[in-house]
């Protein structure tokens, strides 16, 4: 899920980050400006803008994410279903307390260059698959993780070299810095494709629908989707796929 700030900052985190915080966040802020995270989670949207926020609500907003802070370390990990999941979601709702705070991205060190691309919501009430998330590093290997409400599952394997050089051509292609901002119904799906080759990282947030009627677009996130709707079948209702190769059906660690 993305939230949107002010000086075309956005936050990203997987969707459980985001409605988790929404719940911890209620008993620190007035109905209003809980609004738009709310708004999000009925809505199973993975947008929360507050772009337009008076500086008065985003300052706020800090304060309650420091309480949120202080109140999760005071229970401690301990207290919650996945404990080792804890200190990566704390670190996020630091990440976006300082980007409301400076006004800047954070700067952070980025690990192998790789393509990252989320898509969907763990907690919509109408969501059929839940949230997909695909992680594509560019010697080929990719890690798939879906999640719907608390069941998770995820895949690894290896996409072919020339499924690789495809989405390679159509990411050079992709303009990044020049797509504005993607309206989209109630209930529709937004998605978010992350490139990240250290020191850079481009992003963009998409709305589904919108992204299936532009020219630059359609192509990648067409190949996306099919990948990650052929991953989240099971594997009996697999056939042979030449782009994804080795897929092999297990645990994986699930990002913040």
């Amino acid at each position: 899920m993305s939230v949107l700030l002010p000086n075309d900052l956005t936050w990203h985190a997987a969707s459980w980050v985001t409605f988790l915080l929404a719940k911890e966040l209620r008993p620190h802020l007035a109905p209003e400006l809980l609004s738009p995270w709310e708004t999000a989670e009925v809505l199973g949207i993975d947008l929360v803008d507050l772009r337009n926020a008076p500086p008065e609500s985003l300052r706020e907003l800090q304060r309650a994410l420091r309480c949120v802070i202080e109140e999760d370390e005071k229970k401690g990990a301990s207290a919650y279903p996945a404990p080792e999941q804890v200190p990566g979601y704390l670190a996020k709702i630091r990440e976006l307390g300082e980007m409301i705070s400076t006004g800047k991205p954070v700067s952070k060190p980025l690990d192998t260059p790789k393509v990252l691309f989320l898509m969907g919501s763990a907690h919509a009430p109408d969501s059929p698959w839940g949230c997909d998330e695909l992680e594509i590093h560019m010697d080929g290997r990719f890690i798939y993780r879906n999640q719907l409400g608390p069941r998770r599952s995820g895949a690894t394997g290896q996409i072919s070299d020339e499924a690789l050089d495809r989405l390679l051509g159509l990411l050079e292609m992709a303009p990044f810095h020049d797509t504005p901002a993607m309206p989209s119904p109630p209930g529709g799906g937004y998605m978010d494709i992350m490139v990240r080759t250290p020191p850079v990282e481009n992003k963009v947030t998409l709305a589904y629908h919108a992204a299936l009627r532009s020219p630059e677009w359609k192509p990648l996130v067409q190949l996306l989707t099919t990948w990650t709707g052929y991953l989240r079948m099971t594997p009996d209702k697999r056939s042979t796929n030449d782009d994804l190769l080795r897929v092999r059906d297990e645990p994986v660690e699930f990002s913040p």
